[in-house]
Order: C-alpha cells, then structure tokens, then sequence
C-alpha cells in the first residue's frame, strides 16, 4: 500500500517539476520550494525524488557540451593536446562546467572513427580531425 502512495506521490512532485522545467528548461531551487509547499512535502523530500529522475534538470543546462575522445588513435594523435586547448578556451578542466554556465567539458571513450584520429563531439555533432586551430570556431559555432 505504502509503495502505490509513495508513487503517487512521486507522480505529483515529478508532474509539477515537469511542468516548470518545460518553462524554462531546468528546476530551479525555487521551483522545488514551490513545489513543497504545493505537495505539503519538506523540500528535502522533493529534492530526494527529483534527484532519482534522469529526465529532471536540477541544474541550468549548458549551452555547449564538448566531449573528447581518449581512445588509443585519439590520444596518439594529438587529443590531450586538444583537451588542454579546449579547457583553456572554455575555462573549465574535464568533468566541470565553466563559470558562466557555457560550456562542459568532458572525456568520451574511443568514438570508433580512429581513422580521422583526433575527434571531438561538440553537442552531438562529430569533427574529426580536429587541430587546435580549428577549436575556436567549432565552439563559436556551437553558441549560435
């Protein structure tokens, strides 16, 4: 009985997230206080519930997300030279998101085009043999 409440539960916080997140693309921390006060639930318990949800945004999405393959060919070929490139111009290391919330900057495993070794993805689009040079206008073109 506790598990079919506790899903309905679940369904009105994550209905109301929902909501407010196709407002304006993430759940802010006011949004999940509103929420609380709106199911009667602690804002802990709303966080907790969203937090499960992979769909919830509890955080500003980036604009840029840079992936940089560290497969074999990749890495051989000039890819940790590209990864210090891109964290210099993004202004963040792997696994972090810049200051202004632009750009994260992440590893990716081998992509499987090793042949046109070092690739990035830049939002889901792949470049291949990319050098440093070419960096500043790919993530240009990624803000658009």
């Amino acid at each position: 009985m506790s598990g079919t409440m506790q899903s309905s539960c679940d369904q009105g916080v994550l209905d109301r997230a929902l909501e407010r997140q196709r407002d304006h693309g993430w759940v802010t921390e006011d949004d999940v206080c509103a929420i609380a006060d709106e199911t009667g639930m602690p804002p802990s318990k709303v966080y907790e519930t969203l937090s499960f949800y992979s769909m919830i945004h509890l955080a500003k999405p980036v604009t840029v997300k840079v992936q940089v393959c560290r497969g074999t060919s990749c890495y051989t070929r000039g890819g940790m030279n590209l990864l210090h490139e891109i964290e210099r111009l993004c202004g963040c290391a792997v696994g972090e998101t810049s200051p202004d919330g632009t750009y994260q900057v992440d590893y990716v495993e081998c992509i499987g085009h090793c042949e046109t070794a070092p690739n990035i993805i830049v939002n889901g689009v792949l470049y291949q043999a990319v050098t440093p040079d070419q960096l500043p206008g790919i993530l240009k073109e990624a803000t658009r």
